[in-house]
């Protein structure tokens, strides 16, 4: 909206997707830096966390779809 009151118009949407690769201390160090479960909600279970996510793990790891989009502008009549 803010590009198009500048003079600029829509070019295209570009989504595209990869896999992100996780070990189980970079989940979990993530997950606990979040306001979504900090160390404060997992309580006394903190040290349980990390384990439990060991038999979802493809060698030691767990892969994440990753997808990104942008939406790309550009000043009419330019090539």
């Amino acid at each position: 909206m803010m590009l198009s009151r500048a003079g600029f118009e829509f070019a295209g949407r570009h989504d595209f997707s990869v896999e992100h690769h996780w070990t189980i201390r970079e989940l979990t160090g993530h997950i606990r830096s979040t306001s979504f479960l900090p160390l404060s909600v997992l309580a006394e279970h903190a040290a349980e966390f990390s384990p439990e996510l060991g038999p979802n793990t493809a060698d030691g790891r767990l892969t994440d779809p990753v997808s990104f989009a942008y939406e790309l502008p550009r000043r009419p009549g330019s090539a």
